[in-house]
């Protein structure tokens, strides 16, 4: 383990959380999963290498608007919601490989390779009329899915220009 100042050190922290909610309207019910870990080695006294992985998950009822009559009636409707069952599922896991190098004692560079996926499904409450009379139309569900990868480059300069001054230039390129 050591304090991470010396070669074969090694860091290390793991995180988890949970938010969940009823909500005060019907239909407004919410769950996040949140989990993000990371470990660090270090290789010489001014690199280390770093394998970071990081994953969410949402899920949330959606109870729409309410016209004003409606909130008048009953401010915990929802109506809308009910009837086309709108909600949102959101899932993204990602993993990444990072470099750090202190070049010098006001220098350093950072070069980070990364991969995940995101995943998107959306319930919305659009009537049926308006998707019959518009065939282009996208509908009431919305479905998206990306793998992404990645490689970051940074470098960053701290100096003085009369007062503390931090200067960060890079690169990135993401498909």
């Amino acid at each position: 383990m050591g304090d991470g100042t010396q070669a074969g050190d090694v860091d290390y922290t793991v995180s988890t959380t949970r938010f969940t909610t009823h909500g005060f309207r019907d239909r407004s019910s919410a769950q996040k999963n949140l989990a993000n870990a990371k470990l660090g080695v270090r290789l010489d006294d001014a690199s280390k290498l770093s394998l970071i992985f990081n994953s969410v998950d949402i899920h949330a009822n959606d109870p729409g608007g309410l016209t004003e009559s409606e909130w008048k009636a009953n401010p915990q409707q929802s109506p809308r919601a009910e009837q086309f069952n709108t909600r949102k599922t959101i899932k993204q896991t990602q993993a990444g490989l990072r470099y750090e190098r202190q070049l010098s004692e006001h220098d350093d560079l950072s070069v980070m390779m990364y991969a995940g996926e995101r995943e998107t499904t959306q319930y919305q409450s659009i009537p049926m009329a308006p998707q019959r009379d518009n065939p282009a139309h996208a509908g009431g569900v919305i479905v998206l899915q990306r793998h992404y990868q990645g490689i970051d480059t940074r470098w960053t300069h701290r100096g003085e220009l009369g007062v503390p001054v931090t200067f960060t230039t890079g690169l990135n390129y993401e498909i």
